[in-house]
């Protein structure tokens, strides 16, 4: 469902009287462009000599041509068109077909393009059918990136480019080279740091290796615990749904090593654990250690099995690394019992963190604006854009994010209370007394998916009362104020619309993040946990300056 509506801002923003900058240090978007084909057919004329005549002729055509699907671009920009479905990937995908709805070829086949890959999970389980090609589509990213450049070449032609400002992407990255065989995929600052990955860049790591169901069989891991603040290694079925995951404190310790998670180990005490995925429905006592993959998460025979690795906050940094350990061994058993094949431990850095590489993979900024956001941004607890499946989401995590939107502000503000966590590794991860094990803050684009930053817990600066403030804006828009000296957090708003703020919040079944959840969830948070539900502000440079962004009763 779409709403047609008259713009949104709130108490702070003085936008009428100082248009912000969004897109380049020397561009301002000038929202009154939507008025007529007219008014763009101005913006991008050239001066009338012969030559340059001609040329305003072809700018002419090319705004007759882009009229309706420009006017319907400036008001979805400006908040006045926008969607109220649930899904993100929705609101999405009903903001492009409005587009595609008014626009000439060839941009309506590519927006059609990406309405269908953003609408096909949604669609796909409400058919009742598997998610998986629907998937596959989403992390296509080459196929992907390049219809967005078009979208975005063929906006920034029709509509000029204070509009649709020109922007770049790079479908084909420099790889970091796989040598570990058995684990296929990596995700971490330098890889797959992308849409729809939406991976968190402040010390974690990713594997990854998918297989296809061994009737009667299993797959064996063996490895040794990270020098780390969380690992878990996370079965997901054909949907991408979790199944049982083996987290850190949990797994039971080789005999003659000890679990670095659960506490002290004794001098020369191994680190090795072994994991069991079998693939047949859960038995009445389940094995320890082991998890069962044979069926799906609603209860049907599971054809395929996806398996992420996670390292959060390395003791390493947040370059890409192992934690100080090779990645496990995998070995795949037939049902009789004897190996069809085995990978053995491999260190996937041997050199040591890799340097950046040449061209990281990027998606373009597009001019269309993401997910509904309004002068009060509201906090969701969802970990998977409100879609019907897990999208391999962690489920030891409690993710909070919300949207924010260039409309509404110059500055963005976060004010919340921290959590209080172990610094690893100079405090063990088993130290008693505070509020949960770890947390992260990442910024992100809803059409990029790229970190514009992420920050773990102890790197958030927090004031004297144990309460942190975040700001997000453009270079250009930074308050002066906005630095680790004044107890501020900065993140670069970047070169979009606007953005998403996610929280990553582990474990997710303490009391205290329970609360945190139900509080959000319910509207009614209890009074331990309302300190810590972030709160959001928009308002100007200045007024963050003079002390005068309001967030919860507090000021900066």
């Amino acid at each position: 469902m779409r709403e047609h509506s008259g713009p949104n801002r709130n108490d702070h923003d003085d936008r009428a009287q100082k248009p912000r900058a969004r897109w380049s240090p020397s561009r301002r978007r000038i929202a009154a462009v939507a008025a007529s084909g007219a008014s763009m057919a101005v913006l991008i004329a050239v001066p009338a000599t012969n030559q340059a005549a001609a040329a305003g002729g072809i700018a002419a055509s090319q705004a007759s041509r882009g009229a309706p699907v420009c006017r319907v671009l400036a008001e979805e920009q400006q908040g006045r068109i926008y969607s109220t479905a649930t899904s993100e990937y929705q609101q999405a995908s009903d903001l492009l077909g409005d587009l595609a709805a008014v626009s000439p070829q060839p941009l309506k086949a590519n927006l059609l393009s990406l309405v269908s890959t953003f609408a096909a999970p949604t669609a796909d389980v409400n058919a009742g059918k598997s998610v998986l090609p629907a998937f596959q589509a989403l992390t296509d990213s080459p196929v992907l990136i390049n219809t967005e450049q078009a979208v975005a070449d063929e906006l920034t032609q029709l509509c000029g480019l204070q509009l649709a400002p020109a922007t770049t992407s790079n479908p084909t990255p420099t790889l970091i080279p796989d040598v570990c065989p058995g684990w296929t995929g990596q995700g971490s600052i330098y890889t797959n740091n992308e849409f729809p990955y939406l991976l968190d860049t402040s010390g974690a790591n990713y594997w990854g290796f998918n297989s296809p169901a061994i009737p009667g069989g299993r797959i064996e891991i063996h490895g040794q615990f990270p020098y780390a603040r969380y690992f878990s290694i996370l079965p997901n079925d054909i949907n991408t749904d979790n199944l049982q995951q083996q987290t850190d404190a949990f797994i039971q310790p080789d005999p003659g090593s000890g679990n670095p998670f659960r506490g002290p180990m004794t001098p020369g005490e191994g680190r090795y654990y072994t994991i069991n995925f079998v693939f047949s429905s859960p038995p009445a006592n389940p094995a320890p250690n082991t998890s069962y993959v044979g069926l799906t998460q609603n209860g049907k025979p599971n054809p395929y099995v996806f398996f992420v690795y996670r390292i959060y906050e390395s003791d390493f940094g947040n370059l890409p690394n192992s934690a100080g350990v090779p990645l496990p061994a995998i070995t795949y058993y037939n049902a009789d019992g004897t190996v069809a094949r085995s990978y053995p431990e491999c260190n996937p850095y041997p050199d040591g963190p890799p340097p950046a590489p040449a061209r990281i993979q990027s998606f373009p900024a597009l001019p269309i604006p993401g997910p509904h956001t309004t002068a009060d941004p509201q906090i969701s607890v969802s970990s998977d854009y409100h879609l019907p499946v897990n999208l391999l989401a962690n489920p030891d995590v409690l993710y909070l994010g919300a949207f924010y939107s260039e409309h509404f502000g110059d500055v963005f503000v976060v004010h919340a209370k921290a959590l209080t966590t172990p610094d690893t590794p100079s405090v063990p991860v088993y130290t008693p007394g505070f509020d949960t094990r770890g947390w992260s803050v990442c910024s992100y684009n809803f059409y990029a998916g790229y970190a514009n930053a992420c920050y773990a817990d102890h790197q958030v600066a927090v004031d004297k009362n144990g309460y942190y403030t975040i700001v997000i804006s453009t270079t250009d828009n930074r308050p002066k104020n906005a630095d680790a000296a004044h107890g501020v957090t900065w993140i670069n708003w970047g070169p979009y619309l606007d953005g998403q703020i996610t929280w990553r919040i582990f474990l997710a079944d303490s009391p205290l993040i329970n609360q945190i959840k139900a509080g959000i969830t319910t509207g009614h948070p209890s009074e331990a946990a309302a300190p810590y539900i972030p709160q959001f502000s928009y308002c100007t440079p200045g007024a963050f300056d003079a002390g005068h962004c309001v967030t919860q009763g507090h000021t900066n």
